[in-house]
């Protein structure tokens, strides 16, 4: 994503109060889960708080997750998301 983007939610809130509640990834060919690389780059990124989804995308298959913590520094806690075919 272009940083500009995104740049009005950096401090947590945009001038119009709307604010990031989540950010999503994809995994393919892999688990829906977050690994070590991902919770690394959670806590760098400007989003710490957000809500964590994935999507897991393989040849015959497809699955989501979301994944919640209480605050900065806690677990995450992933809870599958059904995923309807078109």
């Amino acid at each position: 994503m272009d940083p500009t983007d995104y740049q009005p939610w950096v401090k947590g809130e945009s001038a119009d109060g709307e604010r990031v509640t989540a950010v999503y990834h994809s995994h393919v060919g892999a688990a829906c889960y977050l690994s070590s690389v991902d919770l690394d780059l959670v806590d760098l990124s400007q989003f710490p708080h957000a809500e964590q989804i994935v999507i897991s995308v393989g040849e015959e298959q497809l699955a989501a997750g979301i994944f919640h913590r209480e605050g900065i520094g806690h677990p995450f806690v992933g809870h599958p998301v059904v995923v309807a075919a078109p």
